[in-house]
């Protein structure tokens, strides 16, 4: 490659490469490793070198690579059985934290292997997903004698529930999702039949 081909070569991928970066900590590792894939021989010169620090310094840290990830997190809403979409957006979020996780430089994120790690996040998920994962965190405790599963299991869960749910040949759980009379409900339902009945005897006798 001719040096007038390289430097055009050079220009057109600092160019493009560099405001296609989203700002986003938690996409920088990734887009890091594409970039200086595509310029890996093409003698970057000392200012563009530089401009890639300022990158690192900026995205590239551990401290925002983590603070993005836990204010997405943070910033999860709560989510009804009839939102299914969102388990599967919140499953996605999850991947992609527990893949984080696994970078050394990454150890603040460990503490999600914890319960203090996860239930923030089951707080915000229906009240029959809560359950249902108090049952996988017992099963899970007992077999493997650790005091919390990994956050690696929670990930699963969330992802199997995400893809049931969001399974047309099981729309009929969305027909299920109506929230149970209350006793008092169905007192009152009970009560209000009874002076029903009442009224009726007593309009006959007159």
């Amino acid at each position: 490659m001719s040096e007038f081909a390289r430097f055009m070569v050079s220009r057109e991928l600092i160019s493009t490469s560099l405001s296609k970066f989203d700002d986003r900590a938690e996409n920088y590792r990734a887009w890091k490793a594409t970039f200086k894939a595509a310029i890996a021989d093409l003698n970057l010169s000392a200012e563009q070198e530089l401009d890639l620090m300022r990158l690192e310094r900026t995205y590239g840290s551990a401290e925002a690579i983590e603070k993005s990830l836990f204010k997405r997190l943070q910033n999860v809403p709560r989510i009804n059985l009839k939102e299914a979409h969102k388990l599967l957006d919140l499953s996605d979020l999850l991947m992609e934290l527990e893949l984080a996780k696994r970078d050394p430089r990454l150890s603040g994120l460990c503490y999600r292997d914890t319960a203090h790690g996860v239930n923030p996040i089951i707080s915000k998920l229906p009240h029959s997903l809560q359950e249902k994962w108090a049952v996988c965190v017992s099963r899970y405790k007992r077999s493997h004698d650790v005091t919390f599963p990994p956050f690696i299991q929670f990930c699963k869960f969330i992802d199997e529930q995400a893809q049931m749910r969001n399974d047309p040949s099981l729309d009929f759980l969305e027909s299920n999702t109506a929230a149970p009379a209350t006793p008092s409900s169905r007192y009152e339902s009970v009560a209000h039949r009874r002076k029903d009945s009442r009224n009726s005897v007593s309009a006959q006798k007159d």
